[in-house]
């Protein structure tokens, strides 16, 4: 009997109750240009509609894993990807969309540059409805590597990586209810692997006030933030992603309703300002506020 050649891909998905725009995700990926891989989705315990959506598929490349109570995106992402037979990984979130040359463009980066660990790109920041926020034109890794410790500018459902690279430095630390990206990302650079940011979109990440990384800090600290702490972070997270793409007039749009609600925010006063110099020297001046307030003020809330 003749063994069936692995796929090169595996693209691997968490989700938990993500009925609302999961079918747009799963097309998302079964429409690219690249088609020699497998989709691997984690059904992490959902209960809401998620189950009978992904049993609505037929495609032979989807492998739905069903975790019988929530485990949480890390551990779901580790046994995900244990499962994988492809030698690249390729994330992919549930709440996202891969725009159709995302897997050709990576594919082509990891095949032709070995010393290339990871390979990114720039992402298309939308709302709720699908439509687009603003371009996020992440810097070349040169650039970006300089600050990575103190932010992390690599979207996580966007990355495609070797698999091999990933066990060697022991996968998602499990430890991690959030961040684990960046951990991971920090395992990897400690051990010189090499990365890649290519200078296009190729993703669009769905900005909301559930998303992931707020509800893994809810669940780290034990408690649930307000719909009104939620929508606070929302709206100056988008303004501070204006003021880093140079459309300052729409950051001051929201930052200026912010600081008349919570005109004692240090934070925000800070970051209008920044909307008034020319962009060369905002962007100077950008990144130097945010390293002060994660290295010093952290304490001091948005």
């Amino acid at each position: 009997m003749q063994e069936h050649k692995p796929p090169k891909v595996s693209v691997v998905m968490s989700v938990y109750n993500g009925e609302r725009y999961l079918r747009e995700a799963i097309d998302s990926i079964l429409c690219q240009t690249y088609t020699d891989f497998e989709f691997i989705i984690v059904d992490d315990g959902s209960q809401d509609d998620t189950p009978r959506i992904l049993s609505g598929y037929k495609d032979k490349r989807i492998r739905v894993i069903t975790n019988q109570s929530n485990i949480g995106l890390t551990k779901s992402l580790n046994k995900g990807i244990a499962l994988a037979k492809a030698k690249y990984i390729a994330r992919m979130d549930a709440d996202d969309i891969s725009l159709p040359t995302r897997l050709e463009r990576q594919v082509v980066i990891l095949d032709n540059y070995p010393e290339i660990s990871v390979v990114s790109s720039w992402v298309i920041y939308i709302d709720k409805q699908g439509s687009q926020i603003v371009v996020r034109r992440v810097p070349p890794w040169e650039r970006t590597r300089k600050i990575f410790h103190y932010e992390n500018l690599i979207v996580h459902g966007a990355v495609m990586f070797r698999k091999p690279c990933f066990d060697l430095v022991g996968g998602y630390d499990e430890s991690r209810f959030f961040g684990q990206d960046r951990y991971l990302w920090k395992k990897m650079i400690d051990k010189n692997f090499g990365f890649h940011i290519i200078q296009e979109p190729l993703y669009k990440f769905r900005l909301s006030t559930e998303n992931i990384s707020v509800k893994d800090k809810n669940k780290s600290r034990g408690s649930e933030k307000s719909i009104e702490v939620r929508e606070k972070e929302y709206k100056f997270w988008i303004a501070s992603l204006f003021l880093q793409e140079n459309e300052p007039l729409k950051a001051r749009s929201l930052l200026v309703p912010l600081l008349m609600k919570y005109p004692l925010s240090v934070k925000i006063m800070c970051y209008y300002l920044l909307s008034f110099p020319p962009n060369k020297l905002r962007f100077f001046l950008l990144w130097r506020v945010r390293l002060i307030f994660k290295r010093f003020i952290t304490w001091i809330k948005p």
